[in-house]
């Protein structure tokens, strides 16, 4: 495999969601920071102690950073290799980028975070993208450093382990395709 090479990236089309556009970008930029602050409110125990301060960063930085970052959330909008999904009323943002190796769900956020918005939209995502995973064979990859977040993937994602503590109180986690799909193709 040419070491410019990756996995095929996630599927276009799927029912109740659209792609989002380079207008899109300032929204789902500013859902990450808003994501950020709501997730310092809520790390306020000692075993979040790292997340809320990685949190707090964050948000401050990237508010003041914003005039740099927003460009940069609209050329990974555009990328080939991602899929910013949005859910048809734009109230939530789940993003699956293509690796080298693996399809890697990031930047999980929503309008107004607690809402359920991103919950309705994983709903309607992670059916296909599994299915899609394990047809082409490919692993798929996250990090959260967000407790309720890791819960609802654990619980949602069929095969998910955990790999290993990753930077900044993220933790990272694998799903490996099962291997009764794509049999007899």
């Amino acid at each position: 495999m040419n070491t410019r090479d990756r996995v095929p990236a996630a599927p276009v089309d799927i029912p109740g969601t659209v792609l989002a556009t380079w207008r899109d970008c300032g929204r789902v930029y500013f859902w990450q920071v808003r994501g950020w602050v709501h997730g310092t409110t809520r790390s306020w125990s000692k075993r979040r102690l790292r997340a809320a301060i990685r949190n707090s960063l964050f948000a401050a930085c990237g508010l003041i950073m914003s005039p740099l970052l927003v460009p940069v959330y609209a050329v990974m909008i555009a990328s080939p290799h991602s899929r910013y999904y949005l859910d048809v009323e734009r109230t939530a943002v789940l993003a699956v980028a293509a690796t080298k190796r693996s399809w890697l769900i990031q930047d999980h956020a929503s309008a107004q975070p607690g809402s359920g918005a991103g919950k309705v939209l994983r709903e309607k995502l992670l059916p296909t993208i599994l299915s899609a995973a394990d047809r082409h064979r490919i692993p798929i990859v996250l990090e959260t450093s967000v407790p309720e977040l890791e819960t609802a993937y654990q619980r949602d994602i069929p095969g998910l382990h955990f790999v290993e503590d990753a930077h900044l109180g993220r933790k990272t986690y694998r799903r490996d395709p099962t291997p009764s799909a794509g049999a007899g193709e």
